[in-house]
């Protein structure tokens, strides 16, 4: 799911200097969790807007998408141990 919701970001993420793309990422936080991120500083004003740019969303887009996919995938690999 991150590899995919990093993908996701970096390909809907705008461009300029390419700062920001290469800014999207995920670490691991201890054995089980994990943080999606976009370490640019402007990441947020690019995600949100500001008073003088508008929003351009790509980080939480990205990771909701790829956590429908998962619940998609989970939910097709339930019904074919269920036939079973």
């Amino acid at each position: 799911m991150l590899a995919e919701a990093t993908a996701r970001g970096k390909k809907n993420a705008p461009v300029d200097t390419g700062r920001l793309r290469s800014s999207i990422g995920y670490d691991s936080v201890g054995r089980k969790n994990f943080v999606f991120h976009a370490l640019a500083p402007y990441a947020s004003f690019v995600e949100y807007g500001t008073i003088w740019n508008r929003a351009q969303p790509y980080f939480f887009r990205s990771l909701e998408r790829a956590k429908q996919n998962l619940i998609r995938r989970i939910d097709m690999a339930l019904k074919k141990i269920n036939k079973r």
